[in-house]
């Protein structure tokens, strides 16, 4: 917690991740054709369900890791996993 807080938290990378986790949903809100809204919501539910699950077996595995993440008892990329990917799969 003391190496994030000070080597991480409010790092330029830190904000980074905010913003790409932030800043893809609020363009794909203002996008996205809402009378389809829940087709769409669920194709992007299964997108993030499987990011999460190969992002945990990467990072488990010891075939990557994660030096700036947004909260310090996490190990995957929240902003990708969550924001990134699904929205792609969704537009």
């Amino acid at each position: 917690m003391n190496y994030w807080i000070k080597h991480v938290f409010n790092t330029w990378q830190w904000w980074l991740n905010i913003a790409t986790l932030i800043l893809p949903v609020v363009l794909w809100w203002k996008l996205v054709d809402k009378r389809k809204l829940m087709k769409i919501v669920i194709y992007g539910f299964f997108a993030s369900a499987f990011a999460v699950f190969f992002d945990t077996i990467g990072e488990t595995s010891v075939l990557w890791e994660y030096p700036y993440l947004i909260i310090p008892m996490d190990y995957i990329l929240i902003d990708t996993d969550y924001s990134v990917l699904p929205i792609a799969y969704m537009g």
